[in-house]
């Protein structure tokens, strides 16, 4: 959808609000859409002006990954010890079953029905350094 990147947003909003209920449902929320981006679910194409050729599919994909992963660090500084740990938790379940393919994932990557953002060396080096230690 063209508003990925703002819906990723509004929930962000939501998960530093001060009602915790609002939190807890925005983060799954986000681990909801995480799941449709892996799924392909998400039109890469759509989020970008169709008339730029300079980036590729992989940096497309990757603009809408860094939104959610980028806002998921930011809950580490969250006034509230539950918003705190569920952030943590929810970033590192994104990035262990998306980012990191299990034995499974890699058959599919093989037979070329995966996304190229998936286990790729310098995807996690980016995402070590603009996400987990900033």
């Amino acid at each position: 959808t063209e508003h990925f990147v703002d819906l990723v947003n509004a929930l962000l909003l939501y998960v530093s609000g001060q009602s915790q209920n609002l939190s807890s449902k925005s983060l799954e929320s986000l681990m909801q859409l995480s799941e449709l981006l892996a799924e392909g679910r998400v039109s890469v194409s759509s989020t970008r002006n169709k008339t730029s050729t300079s980036p590729s599919f992989h940096n497309d994909e990757l603009e809408l990954w860094w939104p959610i992963l980028l806002g998921l660090s930011k809950t580490m500084g969250d006034s509230r010890h539950e918003v705190r740990v569920n952030g943590l938790q929810t970033l590192l379940s994104i990035i262990n079953k998306y980012f990191f393919p299990s034995s499974q994932e890699k058959e599919v990557e093989e037979n070329g029905n995966s996304s190229p953002q998936h286990g790729e060396l310098q995807t996690l080096q980016l995402i070590f350094r603009g996400i987990l230690v900033p």
